[in-house]
C-alpha cells in the first residue's frame, strides 16, 4: 500500500510536465530542446545519487532484464514527452494510455501470469475513462509523427516495466540514471527528424539554466518512483496509476489556464480511481 500511496503521488507531479515544457517554449526554446534540456537536468542528478553516500557508484548488479527495461522506460519517456508538443495532447494521452492493455499481453507473455476475463475489467475502465477525458474523438484521420511516438512510447514503457518486474531488487539510482540518459539519447533522432540538430540548440543560457534545473526537481523523481514502483506493482498495476497524472494536468490547466473540469471529466476520475481499486483486488486475489 505504501507503493502504491507514493506512486499515486509521483502520477500527480507527472501530470505537471508540461508546465515547465509551455513555458520554455514561451521563452525562447524549441520543443527538442525544452526536452533534452530536462532530460539532462535528471540525469545529472541521477547520476550525482549513484555515488552518494557513499562516493562510489553503486555496486548492486544489473541483469539483462533490468538494464533493457531501464533503456526502454528512458525511450518511452522521451518518445512520450515529445508526442505533447508535435501532436493534440488528447491523442497523445488516448495512444500512450494503451499502456496498460500492452502490459497486461507483455506479464502473461513473458512473467508467466495466468490470463482471465476479469483482467480486462481495469484496463477497460481506464480506457473508458480516458474516452470521457478526451471527449471520445478517437479519429486517427491524419496520424502523425507525435501519434506514432505516443503510441510506441506506450508500449515500450510497459514492456519496460515489465522486464523491471522481473528483477525486483535493482539499484535505483543507477537504473534511473540509465533510462534517463536512454532519454536524453533518444531525443537526437528526433531532432534529425524534425529539423536537424540546430533545433536542440534553441534557447538563451538562462533558459537552459531552467530546463536543467526542472528536470532535476521534477523529471528525475518522478521517474525514479516509477521505476520503484514497477518492480513492485508490475506493468498494468503502475500503468493505471500513472493515469492520475491526467487529472493533475487537468486540474493544472484549469487554474492556469481557465480550462473548465466538467462532470464528464470528475466522472472520468471515478472509473480510474475504480480501475486501480479493481487492479489491486486482481493482484491480491489468488489465481485459480
Amino acid at each position: 500500500m505504501h507503493a502504491l500511496v507514493i506512486v499515486a503521488i509521483s502520477a500527480l507531479a507527472w501530470g505537471l510536465w508540461w508546465i515547465p515544457l509551455a513555458a520554455l517554449e514561451a521563452r525562447d526554446m524549441s520543443g527538442l530542446s525544452a526536452n533534452l534540456a530536462m532530460n539532462l537536468g535528471a540525469t545529472g542528478l541521477a547520476l550525482a545519487a549513484c555515488f552518494w553516500p557513499t562516493g562510489h557508484l553503486q555496486s548492486s548488479p544489473l541483469r539483462r532484464d533490468a538494464v533493457l527495461g531501464a533503456l526502454l522506460v528512458g525511450l518511452a519517456v522521451t518518445a512520450y514527452g515529445n508526442a505533447l508538443v508535435l501532436t493534440d495532447v488528447s491523442r497523445a494521452i488516448l495512444l500512450f494510455y494503451l499502456a496498460p492493455a500492452w502490459g497486461l499481453a507483455f506479464e502473461v507473455t513473458l512473467t508467466g501470469r495466468r490470463f482471465h476475463a476479469l483482467l480486462l475489467a481495469p484496463i477497460a475502465c481506464g480506457l473508458v475513462a480516458l474516452l470521457l477525458v478526451i471527449g471520445g474523438d478517437l479519429s486517427l484521420q491524419g496520424f502523425r509523427l507525435g501519434d506514432a511516438l505516443a503510441l510506441f512510447s506506450g508500449a515500450a514503457w510497459a514492456l519496460g516495466a515489465t522486464l523491471l518486474f522481473r528483477q525486483p531488487a535493482f539499484p535505483v539510482a543507477s537504473v534511473t540514471a540509465l533510462s534517463l540518459a536512454a532519454s536524453s539519447f533518444g531525443i537526437l533522432p528526433l531532432a534529425m527528424l524534425g529539423g536537424g540538430v540546430e533545433v536542440l540548440m534553441q534557447g538563451s543560457l538562462a533558459s537552459w539554466s531552467l530546463g536543467l534545473l526542472a528536470g532535476a526537481l521534477l523529471l528525475a523523481p518522478v521517474v525514479a518512483v516509477a521505476l520503484w514502483g514497477a518492480s513492485r506493482l508490475g506493468s498494468v498495476t503502475i500503468s493505471l496509476i500513472l493515469t492520475l497524472e491526467i487529472f493533475s494536468g487537468l486540474g493544472s490547466a484549469a487554474w492556469l489556464l481557465g480550462d473548465v473540469l466538467g462532470p464528464r471529466k470528475l466522472a472520468a476520475l471515478i472509473l480510474i480511481l475504480l480501475a486501480i481499486g479493481l487492479q489491486l483486488w486482481l493482484d491480491r486475489k489468488p489465481a485459480t
